[in-house]
């Protein structure tokens, strides 16, 4: 008989015929394996490498993927079946779990992920708990990469559904944000810095809003914070109760006048009994001069600062205010009612 060592020793068996066969195989085991080629019928052959498309099983074998023992699949680089698919820093495939299929593969079907975990290399529907698919590498993460945020159904997103916030920092969708920063309804990103218009309420849940929830507080538009009215940043001085907001002038509409001894908006200005203040609508604030340009003058009548004065008062340049009467050498003008330092009639 001839050595298989020297001749690769061919044994075609039938079933009756397979012990005798058998024990060959085991005898030369390390250089040998069954094969069946015809598969219809029960017809060995005994090579020592398993031919392309089959794989050495545990009972030393060749046969197909979807023969190799439960839980293990068809490994084309190294034709054996395995329990995991090689997953190394050369060589990454994942496990095809298809009954028909079985196989170690590069890529994933359509619509299954790469779960990427330590003796689990598997091409997976959908990813366990606490991992997201990134739908750019087709892989199952911990941790979603830049750019994309973790949300509930398991995925990682480039935006988050209305009512949910991206935190770049975890990588997560999530209804309320960490670390301080407020929800921005607009861009729907958890941001240190709400946009213009919007405000960071921390009374209504570290949210961006236009009007702050707090009737105490106003939305700066420096900072972009709802702020007590002491908290206004220049040139945003005044707390505005119409607006809600902190301005530099307060609104003609609702004749209220910017009173700096309170940062409000205020339809009075302070009156005694040590700071005497008049409402000047040139500029919508109380002074406590009023102002040369426009020409208007302090009105102890109305407190306000008026183009003319009334009644028997006068103009006096000089302390831009009316008075009952004149400074000395100036004269009372009835028809202008102001006071004057020429006339043309005799001084009064």
């Amino acid at each position: 008989m001839r050595s298989i060592l020297s001749f690769r020793d061919i044994c075609f068996v039938n079933q009756s015929q397979l012990r005798n066969c058998l024990s060959k195989v085991l005898f030369y085991q390390s250089r040998y394996y069954f094969v069946n080629f015809t598969r219809n019928v029960v017809h060995y052959q005994c090579l020592a490498i398993c031919p392309s498309g089959t794989f050495l099983n545990s009972t030393n074998f060749c046969v197909n993927a979807i023969n190799c023992p439960a839980s293990e699949y068809g490994d084309p680089h190294n034709q054996i079946c395995v329990t995991d698919c090689p997953n190394n820093s050369t060589l990454k495939t994942y496990a095809n779990t298809n009954p028909n299929v079985k196989l170690c593969v590069m890529v994933c079907p359509a619509n299954f992920y790469k779960q990427d975990l330590t003796d689990n290399h598997t091409c997976v529907p959908q990813c366990l708990p606490n991992y997201f698919i990134d739908y750019v590498s087709a892989v199952c993460v911990g941790t979603c990469p830049n750019g994309s945020f973790a949300y509930l159904n398991g995925s990682c997103l480039s935006s988050c559904p209305a009512g949910w916030f991206a935190d770049d920092a975890l990588h997560i969708c999530n209804t309320t944000c960490a670390g301080g920063t407020f929800r921005d309804p607009t861009s729907r990103y958890c941001v240190n810095t709400c946009p213009p218009g919007y405000f960071a309420d921390i009374t209504s849940g570290y949210i961006c809003v236009t009007i702050c929830s707090n009737v105490t507080e106003y939305g700066d538009p420096v900072r972009r914070e709802c702020v007590v009215r002491t908290s206004c940043t220049p040139p945003f001085i005044f707390a505005d109760d119409h607006s809600r907001q902190c301005v530099t002038l307060c609104p003609e509409s609702q004749n209220t006048f910017g009173d700096q001894t309170a940062n409000y908006c205020n339809l009075t200005c302070p009156w005694g009994p040590t700071l005497y203040q008049y409402k000047d609508h040139s500029s919508q604030r109380c002074v406590s001069k009023c102002p040369i340009n426009p020409s208007l003058y302090a009105d102890n009548t109305t407190f306000s600062c008026v183009f003319s004065c009334t009644g028997d008062n006068y103009a006096v340049d000089a302390t831009r205010t009316c008075e009952p009467s004149c400074p000395n050498h100036f004269f009372r003008n009835n028809i202008t009612r102001r006071c004057e330092s020429t006339c043309g009639q005799d001084p009064v």
